[in-house]
């Protein structure tokens, strides 16, 4: 019985394994075809941002979750490249720039060298996530390989205006000029740039502006302005929320009749680096002359300034 159970033992050591007796071979839980219309499913929720609010989600959270859901069965996808590379952008808006820089950076480093447009994406949103938070030398270096890197692609143009503007400046300081702004378009249409205060004391003012935690700061700010003098041509609101039907219900509902200049993009704005925003609100009191009198002012305290 022992010889037979040997012999029995070495005839299964001698069997070739069938495919049947490998062991399975780990597949991704979801197939690519999954992420493709996962992915299609969340750029038509990023595009309601009203629908995500109601539902107490964001745009961050949102991305986060599908790039935590793929990034270890399809983690060279280029849904979830495009995923993070919009996640940074999200996070650029929110002013989180360590973030936003740790999410392009890993973008950067899975792209194909071939796709320029994810290269020089990813190059610019690093460039701009550096500058927000305020290594000028290293925003330059980025600026400088974006148009290396990716001279065929539309962040190329990008990062020349950017050079341009950071060359030969510095960020603003309390008495030095004030940057200038413009032109663009106000909520209705019309064209505003720094040139129209007509050397008048400006009031200006970055905001989301659709944020409702936001307005009853705002609410403060902006009643101060007036009752201290200035009419609503000194006051200029740049709001960087992305929900245009939002923003135009709260300019109605707290009826501002001061210019309000829309500024939300893929990006962050050339203004808002211009005025060296770190915060949203952020406010900036600028004099007749053109200098910057203060900044990141509370109610109390631009009337302190206003009625000096």
């Amino acid at each position: 019985m022992r010889r037979a159970a040997l012999l029995m033992l070495a005839a299964a050591a001698l069997t070739p394994i069938t495919p049947a007796q490998e062991k399975p071979k780990s597949r991704p839980t979801t197939e690519p075809t999954d992420i493709k219309a996962d992915y299609r499913k969340l750029t038509q929720r990023l595009a309601a941002p009203q629908e995500l609010r109601r539902r107490g989600q964001d745009a961050a959270t949102c991305l986060r979750e599908f790039c935590r859901r793929f990034e270890k069965t399809h983690p060279d996808a280029p849904e979830l490249l495009r995923a993070r590379s919009r996640l940074g952008s999200v996070l650029l808006n929110e002013f989180e720039p360590r973030a936003a820089r740790t999410a392009f950076e890993a973008v950067y480093r899975k792209a194909s060298r071939t796709d320029v447009d994810l290269i020089g994406r990813s190059l610019y949103g690093i460039a701009q996530a550096a500058e927000l938070a305020g290594d000028r030398v290293t925003a330059t270096r980025f600026l400088r390989r974006t148009i290396e890197e990716a001279r065929a692609s539309r962040y190329a143009r990008f990062a020349e205006i950017a050079r341009s503007r950071i060359d030969g400046t510095s960020l603003p300081r309390v008495g030095s000029p004030a940057p200038s702004f413009g032109p663009r378009l106000d909520l209705d249409g019309k064209p505003r740039k720094s040139a129209n205060l007509d050397r008048r004391t400006a009031f200006v003012v970055f905001c989301d502006g659709a944020d409702p935690a936001e307005r009853a700061e705002l609410r403060r700010v902006l009643d101060a302005a007036r009752s201290s003098g200035l009419d609503n041509e000194q006051i200029v609101v740049f709001a960087l929320s992305n929900d245009r039907q939002a923003l135009t219900r709260a300019v109605r509902d707290e009826q501002w009749s001061m210019p309000v200049l829309p500024c939300a993009g893929e990006f962050l704005d050339q203004d808002v680096l211009r005025f060296g925003v770190q915060e949203l609100p952020a406010t900036f009191l600028i004099g007749a002359n053109g200098s910057l009198l203060a900044r990141d002012l509370t109610a109390r305290r631009l009337r302190e300034v206003l009625t000096r």
